[in-house]
């Protein structure tokens, strides 16, 4: 089994940015497929009227819209939803009096090999250019940091780690309001898709090495979740367990706070244990996964297991 655990960056931000009452964060949501998700709508929650994003499509190209299922990527889906669903409600349960606005920038299928996320790029220029825009048009906002999933495409690429090592470098260096400190959240892939083949594997471990490599960066496990059917997209309901850990890590990361390191199987704490020791602050605003799956789709309670049940 490979270990695709949590983990951050060794040295944590020296100036951490917590959220104010009234503050709008904005993050921009780049990567491939498995950003924008693939699966269909589980009928659960949807985002809160709190959360807006910078729209792309026809007349809404510019202008700061309702958040809908998908966010407006370059090539959602009908009836689709990715983890910005979840990312969104972990975020307003600690931080109820605050509003989001996501970019949405993802492609399927996009990568570095393929020419599309490499600085210069032309995903990589729209994805900054849009962070710009945003930013420009409201200096108020707080820019919260880059939320990244991608890695499929690349596997079997050799430069994997330089190009994302660069990617990371560039966009902090080319959004305007990012610098070197902003949080950089990346994602594991679905296992049973990477456990098929050694190239595969390279990717997942050039990914969790990224903390070790990068400061200022963070991994979401993905070590107990599944596919929707396809192997390589994540069904529904761990697109939501999904959004609830990238919170967790981006969480951590942009306070300074410890946060589990590259992991086996086995020493995952539950979500709930963390949030615990850590975020006392948080206790009882941040529901375990079952949880959150019995507020939001009932008829999925008891499929998916939370971390420590799973690796137990």
């Amino acid at each position: 089994m490979i270990g695709l655990g949590l983990s951050l960056s060794a040295a944590p931000s020296t100036i951490p940015r917590g959220l104010q009452p009234g503050d709008t964060v904005v993050f921009l949501m780049i990567g491939q497929s498995n950003m924008i998700g693939r699966a269909s709508y589980d009928g659960g929650s949807l985002h809160s009227p709190s959360v807006l994003q910078w729209g792309r499509s026809g007349f809404d190209d510019g202008q700061l819209i309702t958040a809908s299922a998908p966010l407006q990527h370059h090539d959602p889906g009908a009836g689709q939803m990715g983890l910005d669903i979840s990312f969104s409600e972990a975020l307003l349960a600690q931080h109820p009096d605050v509003s989001v606005v996501f970019i949405p920038s993802a492609a399927g299928g996009s990568g570095f090999s393929n020419s599309r996320w490499n600085p210069g790029d032309d995903l990589y220029a729209d994805a900054v250019s849009r962070a710009n825009a945003v930013m420009a048009a409201n200096p108020d906002f707080v820019f919260g940091g880059f939320i990244w999933h991608q890695g499929e495409s690349d596997a079997g690429n050799p430069a994997y780690q330089s190009d994302l090592d660069s990617c990371i470098a560039g966009l902090r260096q080319d959004v305007d309001a990012a610098d070197d400190a902003t949080p950089f959240i990346l994602g594991g892939l679905v296992p049973g898709w990477v456990e098929e083949a050694a190239d595969r594997q390279a990717i997942q471990a050039t990914i969790n090495g990224t903390p070790g490599r990068v400061a200022h960066t963070a991994v979401s496990s993905s070590i107990d979740l599944i596919s929707s059917g396809n192997l390589i997209h994540f069904n529904a309901a761990d697109l939501r367990t999904l959004g609830v850990r990238y919170w967790l890590a981006w969480r951590a990361l942009n306070a300074g706070l410890p946060f589990p390191g590259p992991q086996s199987v086995g020493q995952i704490p539950d979500q709930t244990d963390y949030v615990a020791e850590t975020m006392p602050e948080a206790v009882g605003s941040i529901p375990d996964q079952t949880d959150s799956l019995s507020l939001a789709a009932p008829e999925m309670v008891g499929t998916i297991p939370n971390q420590e049940d799973a690796l137990a």
